[in-house]
């Protein structure tokens, strides 16, 4: 299967300011697109997201502009769904599913914030996965009154509390 997506590389280089550029789709969608050192190796990174989405589409091409990798992520805490890694002729070199052992989804994850009344959207919040070979959990850290987070380990199999613990900000 060949890959119809590709970076305008020209268009970037006109318009870009300090590696990056930022537009709105027709939708509304916001895109942003980086280059140079802020993404490495000579690659363009494009992060798209939406307002009807809680996941951004995340989009890394190639100096060429063909598209290397595509997949979805929780705005920066973790990657989520099926990744597609190309090769530079654009044909699918491998697939990554990064919900693979994660019976309790990430979508699990939203309504588990929303009925502790966790704002997903505060700087402060961290959503994490860890996956060792046989039991994967997710880490909820969030913050509470006082200068304290809470911290919740849940089975990524089952959503089961594993471990709660309130800890102090270091100041």
């Amino acid at each position: 299967m060949q890959v119809k997506e590709k970076f305008d590389v020209d268009f970037f280089k006109n318009n870009s300011e300090n590696g990056k550029h930022e537009y709105k789709l027709d939708d509304g969608s916001l895109i942003i697109d980086f280059g140079g050192v802020l993404v490495g190796e000579g690659d363009y990174l494009r992060v798209k997201s939406s307002k009807t989405s809680h996941l951004n589409e995340v989009f890394r091409f190639y100096p060429n502009g063909n598209l290397k990798i595509y997949g979805s992520q929780f705005p920066n805490k973790f990657n989520c769904n099926i990744w597609k890694y190309y090769r530079k002729d654009g044909s699918i070199e491998k697939e990554i599913d990064y919900d693979k052992g994660y019976l309790f989804s990430w979508q699990d994850i939203l309504d588990f914030c929303k009925q502790n009344d966790i704002n997903i959207n505060k700087n402060s919040t961290s959503i994490k996965k860890e996956s060792s070979v046989n039991n994967p959990l997710w880490i909820i850290t969030w913050s509470i009154e006082n200068a304290k987070l809470k911290s919740v380990v849940l089975d990524a199999k089952t959503g089961k509390i594993i471990k709660e613990e309130i800890l102090k900000i270091q100041k």
